[in-house]
């Protein structure tokens, strides 16, 4: 007799598994295959009384202490619920893909991630969509580093995966997953736990950061692949340039995630020159929030290049001591209230004739001074005298007729090269010794 099979369906697809199958007992858990949640059937299964009377739900879920309630996991302890979706942000040189590559490593091997326990060990899957040629050496550094690199581990980093741009990729990745959770099952014996995907924005899972129903659609459907495989999925995404505000883009992202970690550093865009790195928790659904570890990283020898040049790649170390998480802030701190002081040093430099110009120009509008009409066949305009404009200018630059030419000279030639660059900026209209405001100062 052939191998007997039993069968499960959900999602309209039948799905078999042998019968007498018994996955390998090691240091994983590996106890739970993949289940159809309960709730999945629920929504084409309506609920009707004696009555024939429709309702959405059976029970009603009245609290009771003695209800013996169970709550959900951790995949890694205090961080990452077991089943969710969350977000890995930071700025550009915050080291987001390193420690996404970290985190698939730390949990594929059961080792700590940055002092926090792995609850769940299993497999996990990198889907990296910038930088390709990048991942693979990192990858190695982070195996090397905990001299974990002399055998296979269940981590996937399929190269170049499609990106999510037509109507099919979430199915087309529900089912990538499962296949790969099969794999992992029966080269492993254990089930797919984890996926990071490398960018949001790169992957195409959102065409539109700044759109709200976009990010709710992608948190919507990764949420349902997470609670039908049993596993968490974070999507790393660029934050926006004040980075303690979490990702750029739509609120909606945050507020749709299960979890947030943020990277953050104080970096010198003209030097590059960066410290303070740190990592936090920004977000998780029991309310908490901390930071977890300084940041810094060490070039590891992967290996060498076709030339024979020795190749590099960073490794992650990360430091939980209050004293370390204390300088990187103190850093970020200084680095902020310098960047605060150069912004109000450029803010506090003189206008030029053309700013001040304007400005004159506007606030002359809004008084209602110096101004006159005059009919065309599309209606009244509003124009100002170039004249009389002129002559304020002069006043407000302390400028008289007892004042030396020379002086008069410079401020008459500054105020018409301001007239002449509001033209080209289309800012203003001069024409015949008349003008008219364009746009308002600001």
């Amino acid at each position: 007799m052939g191998t007997e099979f039993k069968y499960t369906r959900s999602r309209g697809k039948a799905e078999r598994y042998p019968a007498d199958e018994i996955l390998p007992e090691n240091d994983y858990h590996a106890e739970d295959r993949r289940e159809v949640p309960a709730l999945a059937g629920a929504e084409t299964a309506p609920v009707f009384d004696g009555n024939n009377v429709q309702y959405l739900w059976a029970d009603d879920g009245i609290y009771s202490p003695t209800a013996g309630l169970t709550f959900a996991d951790d995949l890694i302890e205090g961080l990452l619920p077991e089943v969710g979706v969350g977000l890995f942000t930071g700025a550009s040189g915050a080291y987001k893909t390193f420690n996404g590559i970290r985190v698939c490593v730390d949990i594929a091997t059961g080792r700590e991630f940055a002092g926090h326990k792995v609850e769940r060990p299993g497999g996990t899957l990198y889907l990296g969509y910038e930088g390709f040629n990048t991942i693979e050496p990192r990858l190695s550094a982070a195996l090397i580093d905990i001299g974990q690199d002399h055998k296979k581990w269940p981590i996937a980093v399929p190269p170049n995966p499609v990106r999510f741009n037509h109507a099919t990729s979430y199915e087309e990745l529900e089912n990538s997953l499962v296949r790969l959770d099969d794999r992992f099952r029966r080269d492993f014996g254990v089930p797919l736990v984890f996926a990071c995907i490398d960018t949001v924005a790169a992957s195409g899972l959102i065409e539109d950061e700044y759109n709200p129903g976009q990010w709710q659609t992608m948190m919507s459907r990764l949420s349902d692949i997470c609670q039908y495989m049993r596993m968490s999925i974070a999507v790393v995404a660029h934050a926006g340039k004040d980075a303690s505000k979490g990702a750029r883009g739509s609120s909606a992202n945050y507020a749709a995630a299960d979890y947030e970690i943020s990277f953050s550093a104080a970096q010198d865009k003209i030097t590059g020159e960066t410290s303070g790195r740190l990592m936090s928790l920004t977000k998780s659904r029991d309310g908490q929030s901390f930071p977890i570890a300084a940041m810094s990283g060490e070039p590891i020898f992967v290996g060498k290049t076709e030339k024979g040049k020795h190749k590099y790649a960073m490794a992650m170390r990360y430091d939980t001591s209050p004293e370390a998480i204390a300088t990187a802030k103190a850093e970020q701190a200084q680095f902020a209230a310098k960047s605060s002081g150069q912004a109000k040093s450029r803010a506090d430099k003189p206008l030029t004739h053309e700013q001040k110009v304007h400005k004159l120009l506007s606030e002359t509008i809004d008084s209602g001074e110096g101004i006159y009409f005059f009919s065309e066949k599309d209606g009244p305009k509003t124009f100002l005298s170039e004249t009389w404009l002129q002559t304020e200018y002069m006043k407000m630059e302390g400028i008289t007729m007892d004042s030396p030419s020379i002086a008069r000279n410079s401020v008459s030639k500054g105020f018409k090269r301001a007239l002449t660059r509001l033209q080209t900026d289309k800012k203003a209209i001069v024409d015949g010794g008349s003008i008219k405001l364009l746009k308002s100062y600001d």
